[in-house]
């Protein structure tokens, strides 16, 4: 229910400021749409910033900016 998300992404511009640098790390077996859904209703971009694929399974490294 992507609950640990939806509070995530509510709380965390809160504590967001011009200086803040905030990154996060999911797999490519996320449902990655959603969570990106849920970050752009807390007012939050995801930007993909590196990929790397280790033992078969893709790493995605997301900033997270206001």
């Amino acid at each position: 229910d992507f609950e640990y998300f939806k509070r995530l992404f509510q709380h965390l511009p809160n504590y967001m400021h011009a200086t803040t640098e905030v990154y996060m790390i999911l797999t490519d077996d996320c449902e990655l749409s959603t969570i990106e859904s849920l970050a752009q209703k807390g007012g939050l971009e995801m930007h993909v910033v590196q990929q790397t694929k280790k033992w078969g399974e893709l790493n995605l490294i997301y900033q997270l900016q206001t």
